[in-house]
């Protein structure tokens, strides 16, 4: 499968929780709480205050996507726009939050992914470590990123 080129007229930039909650609540709604069916509560666990967001914005401005980064190198809560998907979205945000987790020491990069998305996580450097498990009501599995120095 060709490497896809980063989506035309799509930006990805470091949003602030203080200053970018409704958009970040927004997607994360839109993607999570409606189409997945998690509950408010596990979707918005009060970490969101101490981590780094990223949004993806379109050539109007509007946002379309977001990852957050939390303190520790956790790359989570990744989500694209139904409407907006398999455009190459998620792996610009993606890179992103990997870019600013190594910048900033991380020593180890690592998500929980949904089982349906290991492949997509995979292509872009991470490696399954463990079994599966539910979390919020959805297999995941832990993913680490591997770098080429392991």
């Amino acid at each position: 499968m060709p490497a896809l080129a980063d989506p035309p007229g799509i930006d990805v930039i470091v949003a602030r929780w203080s200053r970018d909650q409704a958009s970040l609540r927004a997607i994360r709604r839109a993607v999570f709480i409606d189409e997945q069916a998690i509950t408010e509560p596990d979707e918005f666990d009060g970490l969101d205050s101490d981590c780094v967001h990223f949004l993806a914005i379109n050539e109007k401005r509007d946002a379309v996507g977001t990852v957050r980064l939390e303190p520790l190198g956790k790359i989570g809560r990744l989500a694209v726009l139904k409407s907006r998907r398999k455009l190459g979205i998620g792996k610009k945000l993606l890179k992103a939050a990997v870019e600013k987790a190594l910048e900033t020491g991380c020593t180890q990069v690592w998500l929980h992914a949904q089982m349906h998305a290991t492949e997509f996580y995979r292509r872009q450097g991470f490696v399954v470590v463990g079994n599966s498990f539910d979390e919020a009501g959805i297999r995941h599995i832990r993913m680490c990123l591997m770098r080429e120095s392991e």
